[in-house]
């Protein structure tokens, strides 16, 4: 398994806890790593984003016969695979909520039971939720950002 990312203290992040992340643009890694390691592409692409760029990369990493899954979305840009591709390659292309009720149930019971361990890169109090919208907007959180409207993780996560 091969994650693919953009910015760089996210794939930093990633490489600590054990996976296989490569900056987004290197296309070497790509074509050598994925898609001539697997033989002609991977099985299944899930694009967590859903931006024009990570949208035609999960098409040039999927395999013949293979499925790209569409969990992140944006307003501008569509999921869009030629229709040669499409028809003769059997290339699938789905969209998932990624989760249902009884999977965020368990979630919750995971991270409660201290589990995953959950990569919190910024918590702010509500009046300085604009600090997290600037922040998202630079690409400068890891992990998720948390805005704190009860004030009882301040002082406890970053």
């Amino acid at each position: 398994m091969v994650g693919f990312d953009r910015h760089q203290a996210t794939l930093d992040a990633a490489t600590e806890l054990g996976l296989d992340a490569r900056p987004a643009d290197d296309t070497s890694a790509e074509t050598d790593l994925v898609v001539k390691a697997s033989g002609g592409g991977v099985d299944v692409v899930i694009d967590t984003v859903g931006r024009d760029d990570t949208i035609e990369q999960a098409d040039r990493l999927v395999r013949p016969g293979g499925r790209i899954v569409g969990v992140g979305y944006s307003p501008t840009s569509a999921y869009r695979v030629a229709s040669t591709r499409l028809v003769l390659g059997e290339i699938q292309v789905v969209g998932s909520r990624y989760a249902h009720r009884d999977d965020l149930e368990h979630a919750v019971a995971m991270v409660a039971a201290r589990a995953p361990r959950p990569i919190v890169g910024m918590v702010r109090p509500l009046e300085a939720v604009n600090e997290i919208f600037d922040a998202l907007a630079a690409d400068d959180v890891v992990g998720r950002a948390v805005l704190d409207v009860a004030g009882v993780t301040e002082g406890n996560l970053p």
